[in-house]
């Protein structure tokens, strides 16, 4: 469908290039787009015809609601926790061991589990 200036040009070359073909042009789609054109220039019409000065003017109140005690906590709670975290002193820390706990089976444990079985 067209939306926009110019249908009248776009139907008279539909109707020229169906009529050269000896086809008839669909009526129809013809009336719908002439339906469309005449929409489209009511609207323009009454854009261009808007006046201004019929609006009323309107106060509008800007709303800064502000956070629950709750959740002011939790921020304060996360805050402190990076503020521990980065200023972290890791030469405090005592050097481990660390033991290995289960060990992978030897050859020998594997050999004598596949003769067993």
């Amino acid at each position: 469908m067209f939306l926009l200036f110019g249908i009248k040009d776009t139907l008279d070359k539909c109707i020229d290039r169906c009529c050269k073909e000896g086809r008839t042009p669909c009526v129809h789609r013809l009336a719908l787009n002439v339906e469309a054109e005449k929409t489209q220039q009511a609207i323009i019409k009454d854009v261009e015809d808007f006046e201004r000065g019929n609006l009323k003017h309107t106060q509008t109140a800007e709303k800064n609601t502000l956070p629950d005690k709750e959740v002011i906590e939790q921020e304060k709670k996360q805050e402190e926790l990076k503020a521990s975290i980065e200023t972290f002193d890791a030469t405090k820390l005592k050097h481990t061991e660390t033991e290995e706990k289960n060990p992978l089976p030897t050859q020998e444990d594997i050999q004598q589990e596949k003769t067993n079985a």
